[in-house]
């Protein structure tokens, strides 16, 4: 929405102060002017602020008048305050270009009159701008800029609110452990201040940080918490919204008993006409509880609420929000058998996105508008749709949603185009296309789950942050405690002081190498994670099975038996040895032999291959790290000789030199330089998680091993030097 709560709820609790402040400032300078002129710039000032939300050409008359009369005061800070007034009223219509231009001279002339404190307040509009102009590093730097500015001039409550705005830029760009650390400064400046406004919303970004990682427990206390503190000032709306917010969270759950009950507590506290605000907040809540009913399959009831939530919406203008409501209208419509109806609403929302370049909308609607036409029936198509085959068109639309989810990397929306076209393959019974398509979902879905891991992570990043926090307050409280105590017991004082501190430094050091190892815990089993991935990829285990149900079709039960038993010994060893951090050379060795064996009898037998190991070695005593030469020789076989009918070969070379194991991977293919895009695509992969073990390697070993990429003349060769290293497994 264009209003106040947009990027940043509290400015609304901060500009009446700011102007006052500077309204302050000028009858102190102005105090020789003439009365009249001086008395009729802050007529006009307050006559632009007052008709900032209501009428914005008469909003910018006033002040435009106003600035026309600066030349005959010539203060800074009188020019300062109207320049920013002009901004504001561009930015509350989100004409960014134009603020950003005023918020400039506003600065400039604060600066001129040494006003620190709203030359900083005008710097944090300005850097909000900045983000909605996708100039996110400039942004940054401006605000942390008007951050540091406050500290010094102590105020709390408005240094709270620049780290609070760093901590939304972090977190939507998706960097959450440093969203994390900017919370908490601003937290830190919020509780030493006496402003409720900035606690209880900072709390409530906390509650909403931890539900993007899918924390929930936490994500509900922290909501609960600002809930308490918003109850505590009567402010309805903040109430309103937490209300809103925790009955989103119990949707996520699928608890939609008390997901309902949160969203009609929300409505409790939001009231049509009041003003312009408080009606977006209803009718927002109108829409999030029409899809709970949506989910009960109250399909009645649900439109009805939508129908309401779209009225207000339309008279406010905000596309963005109708077009929301028009996907999951027209879906519920869907749901309740109303194709027709469903067709007509999905129709008006893509003529919506695109007049008003709602690209995510526009995505989802033809995302919804596919689906529409896979579930009519030849006899309901042409007359709903005009479209004889609306099957071609469905595929059509999916495509080009598929565009912009893959650019915007908006996986649930890629995942939904998938889904439909899936539906669409197997009603169209072309199971080539059907295979390919759910392919390519598997292997979204492992990217689902890596972005779960990816969570986990941090998640334990801001457990720890907040443990050093609790750790640092408490060492806080020692101190002041200690410096009360009697005179007479200065020096059981000093002995316990340095204990503690002795203490402190100890279990400082203890977390810092926990964390360090910790770290080091959560990469490794992140590789070894995506290793096993790659190993178990959905190409191999897809061609494999082919293999066999081949086998078993041609009734050559022999070779299906063979490949089926080598099959089943490769993955069951991969499981296995994929729990060690290193295992013998020999069973290193027997696994690349199952693997080739079995791509060998794949390809028709179109390579061989050799494996040589140096006299000196004892495969069974020397370890290395499991399935570290797999994607070189994945590499060999897929992308260097998959093209050749016979006459591959991939030679496996084993030696040593004092305290390096040297191992060589040569083939006789196409070389790195001629593979495909996509060919370069998968190998750069295993390339990247392979050089990502060998650092890790290097850095828990303090070893030196490396990895080398040479591109021959025919084919290609991998030399890697790993620790040398011999034990018992």
């Amino acid at each position: 929405m264009r209003y106040i709560f947009t990027l940043l709820f509290l400015i609304h609790y901060h500009n009446i102060h700011a102007q006052d402040l500077g309204r302050q400032k000028i009858g102190s300078e102005t105090k020789q002017l003439k009365q009249d002129d001086t008395l009729e710039i802050k007529k006009l000032v307050s006559i632009a602020e007052k008709n900032t939300e209501t009428n914005k050409d008469a909003a910018l008359q006033a002040i435009n008048r106003a600035i026309s009369m600066l030349g005959r005061i010539r203060y800074p800070s009188f020019s300062g305050l109207c320049y920013k007034t002009k901004a504001d009223i561009f930015y509350y219509y989100s004409i960014y270009d134009s603020a950003v231009v005023w918020y400039v001279q506003s600065i400039q002339q604060y600066q001129i009159a040494k006003d620190k404190k709203r030359e900083s307040l005008s710097m944090q509009y300005y850097g909000v701008s900045l983000v909605y102009l996708n100039k996110t590093d400039s942004a940054r730097k401006v605000i942390l800029q008007s951050a540091k500015n406050f500290e010094e001039l102590k105020e709390h409550a408005f240094a709270a609110k620049s780290y609070r705005i760093l901590g939304i830029i972090e977190q939507n760009e998706s960097k959450l452990t440093k969203a994390y650390e900017y919370f908490n400064k601003s937290n830190k400046w919020a509780q030493q201040s006496n402003d409720t406004a900035i606690q209880m919303t900072i709390l409530s970004d906390f509650g909403a940080l931890y539900f993007l990682v899918s924390d929930f427990d936490r994500s509900i206390q922290y909501r609960l918490a600002s809930l308490k503190l918003a109850e505590a000032v009567r402010d309805s709306n903040m109430i309103s919204l937490l209300y809103n917010a925790v009955g989103i969270i119990y949707k996520n759950q699928n608890n939609i008993i008390k997901a309902e009950e949160y969203y009609l507590k929300a409505l409790q506290y939001t009231r049509l006409g009041k003003n312009e605000i408080t009606t977006y907040y209803h009718a927002n809540t109108w829409a999030t509880l029409a899809n709970i009913y949506n989910t009960k399959k109250e399909y009645k009831k649900a439109d009805s609420l939508y129908d309401s939530a779209l009225q207000i919406f339309r008279r406010q203008n905000e596309w963005q929000d109708i077009s929301r409501v028009l996907v999951n209208k027209s879906g519920n419509l869907l749901d309740a058998g109303k194709k027709k109806e469903a067709y007509l609403m999905i129709t008006e929302l893509i003529k919506l996105a695109s007049e008003q370049s709602i690209n995510r909308s526009l995505a989802y609607g033809r995302v919804k508008k596919a689906e529409i036409m896979i579930s009519l029936n030849p006899s309901e198509a042409l007359s709903i749709t005009g479209y004889p085959d609306p099957l071609k068109r469905a595929e059509a639309l999916c495509i080009e949603a598929m565009e912009y989810f893959q650019s915007a990397k908006d996986i649930v929306g890629e995942s939904e185009c998938y889904n439909q076209l899936i539906s669409l393959y197997k009603k169209q019974k072309n199971y080539y296309q059907l295979s390919a398509i759910q392919e390519k979902l598997i292997m979204l879905k492992d990217s689902l789950q890596a972005e779960d891991k990816r969570s986990e992570v941090v998640r334990k990043e801001m457990e720890y942050f907040a443990e050093k926090d609790r750790e640092a307050i408490s060492k806080d409280i020692l101190k002041e405690k200690a410096a009360r105590k009697n005179i007479l017991v200065i020096a059981i004082i000093a002995i316990s002081s340095l204990s503690v501190i002795l203490l402190i430094y100890k279990r400082k050091r203890d977390i810092l190498q926990q964390k360090i190892e910790f770290e080091n815990k959560v990469a490794m089993a992140d590789i070894e994670m995506r290793i096993l991935r790659l190993q178990m990829n959905p190409h191999f285990i897809f061609n494999a099975l082919n293999s066999i149900s081949h086998y078993i079709q041609m009734n050559e039960k022999d070779k299906a038996d063979y490949y089926l038993t080598r099959f089943a010994k490769l993955i069951r060893a991969t499981l296995e040895n994929s729990e060690f951090r290193e295992i013998p050379l020999s069973k290193e060795l027997e696994m690349l032999k199952m693997y080739m064996d079995i791509e060998s009898q794949r390809m028709a037998y179109n390579f061989n291959y050799q494996i040589q190991v140096h006299p000196d070695i004892d495969p069974e005593q020397t370890m290395i790290p499991p399935l570290i030469l797999q994607p070189f020789v994945e590499n060999s076989i897929w992308h260097g000789i998959a093209s050749y009918s016979s006459g591959g070969m991939i030679r496996i070379e084993i030696s040593h030199t004092n305290e390096f194991l040297n191992c060589i991977v040569e083939d006789n293919g196409v070389g790195f330089n001629k593979q495909s895009s996509d060919q370069s695509i998968r190998r750069s992969l295993g390339m990247k998680i392979t050089r990502e073990r060998i650092l890790l390697l290097n850095k828990m070993k303090k070893a030196n091993a490396t990895i080398n990429i040479i591109d021959m003349e025919k084919g290609a060769r991998i030399e890697l030097k790993l620790p040398y290293e011999t034990g018992d497994v």
